[in-house]
């Protein structure tokens, strides 16, 4: 949602889906689908605190981080490759 808006924004969307880490959130966020659950089960195995909001905040920053690398290592080629090869919808 927050990628479409952000490409046609209009004066009904609300300024906060217009802020760059959302945006930003927004293009990553099948990396952080697929990495979540590896970066959790890292870090409460091998780097686990006492505090548990400590943890969420490991876990979420490492979580970022891979989806972030992820995003411009492999899934911007991809995305790249499929504006040069999609077929136009106007055939006119």
């Amino acid at each position: 949602l927050a990628i479409v808006i952000g490409r046609n924004p209009n004066k009904n969307t609300p300024s906060f889906l217009l802020l760059k880490p959302l945006l930003f959130t927004g293009k990553i966020s099948y990396g952080l689908y697929v990495y979540h659950v590896l970066c959790f089960s890292i870090v409460f195995k091998y780097v686990a605190f006492s505090n548990l909001f400590l943890n969420f905040l490991v876990c979420f920053g490492l979580s970022y981080s891979m989806a972030s690398a992820s995003y411009y290592v492999y899934e911007r080629r991809f995305i790249l490759l499929k504006n040069k090869i999609s077929v136009s919808k106007d055939l006119s």
